[in-house]
């Protein structure tokens, strides 16, 4: 038989005649609790992208009154971090390998998507093109337009190394990450997911601040004609139509994270690394030779690969602050599954 509840003068705190206080706001500590424990298996990529989310979301509420869409956007962006929470917070402790991927390349996966939503964010800030400024700018410093300036040497054979080198970006990209996850290194998949996922997401940032259309269709009619070749040139050619958005060129984020993934690649695979050093410094050059960015988006690619390089080198990827300091692992680490090999 229960025994029935009473009361204290004074107070409405139920006690049961043993003494013991039955706090009501009890169940929502522990549902608070539960909710924040849901963080604590977040890695860096997943701050990234949330913040990034956060971010653009907020722009297209505040500054999108021009948008068609906007607050689908919006939607779709809270939908997406409760997406990061859910991931984060119930697959951190599945040892299944085909939803260990997920936990790790959800974020790649999703790059497509936000690649192709800062097409509508171009213009949030600036209504037209920055291109003649960063045209100016180019021939105030070197005298000349380097994307007009190397027609002469646009010849169907070197048309179709550099375009091979700028189709190499897709291997250079995918080919490590796919490569660690099957040798079960994948502390070290993560580490990978989190320094690109640095460069691209500032990168797309940077498409929104500062919307430049690039060079094939600012100089259209500057130059002699198309791009000549056999295979490498009408393949990314189809590719840029089928895929590329119209605007997205500054910086260049083909630059920034191919070479974030080559330093990676040197660090794993040292012997690979030195093959692919030459593919992606073509790859760069692939850029302003197939008219798709200026010099100066290489440029900043470049800058922004140095600081995702730096970035993800001194708070790796399961970085925290604990009792004692900075730690770079996350104490169920081997739950996430990020240990390396045994």
């Amino acid at each position: 038989m229960s025994t029935p509840l009473k009361h204290t003068a004074g107070t409405s705190r139920p006690i049961s005649s043993g003494g013991a206080i039955s706090i009501p706001g009890g169940i929502n500590r522990v549902r608070h609790d539960t909710f924040v424990a849901g963080f604590r298996n977040y890695l860096l990529s997943d701050w990234a992208v949330t913040l990034y989310l956060v971010l653009t979301g907020m722009a297209a509420a505040l500054w999108g009154s021009n948008l068609a869409h906007r607050w689908t956007i919006v939607a779709v962006h809270l939908s997406l971090l409760a997406a990061v929470y859910m991931i984060a917070r119930y697959l951190a402790a599945n040892e299944n390998r085909a939803v260990r991927f997920l936990r790790l390349f959800y974020i790649p996966l999703l790059l497509t998507f936000f690649y192709e939503e800062t097409s509508a964010l171009l213009h949030l800030f600036h209504p037209g093109w920055l291109d003649s400024r960063i045209i100016a700018w180019e021939r105030s410093l070197l005298g000349v337009s380097p994307t007009l300036w190397i027609q002469p040497w646009q010849k169907p054979l070197i048309n179709e190394w550099m375009m091979m080198g700028y189709f190499s970006y897709y291997i250079i990209i995918a080919a490590p990450l796919l490569t660690l996850f099957f040798k079960h290194r994948d502390r070290d998949a993560a580490q990978l997911v989190w320094a690109t996922s640095l460069a691209f997401f500032i990168s797309y940032l940077g498409f929104i601040v500062c919307p430049v259309q690039g060079p094939r269709y600012e100089l259209a009619g500057l130059y002699d004609g198309e791009l000549t070749g056999f295979l490498f040139v009408p393949l990314v050619q189809k590719l840029m139509h089928l895929a590329a958005i119209h605007g997205g060129c500054m910086p260049s984020s083909h630059a920034a994270v191919a070479i974030v993934s080559t330093v990676y690649i040197m660090k794993y695979n040292r012997h690979l690394g030195m093959v692919t050093l030459p593919l992606v410094a073509t790859l760069c050059l692939g850029t302003v030779w197939g008219r798709f960015h200026y010099l100066s988006d290489v440029v900043g690619g470049i800058i922004i690969a140095v600081f995702a390089v730096w970035a993800a080198g001194r708070y790796p990827v399961g970085f925290q602050t604990g009792k004692q300091g900075p730690v770079a692992a996350l104490p169920n680490q081997k739950n996430i599954g990020l240990q390396k090999d045994r």
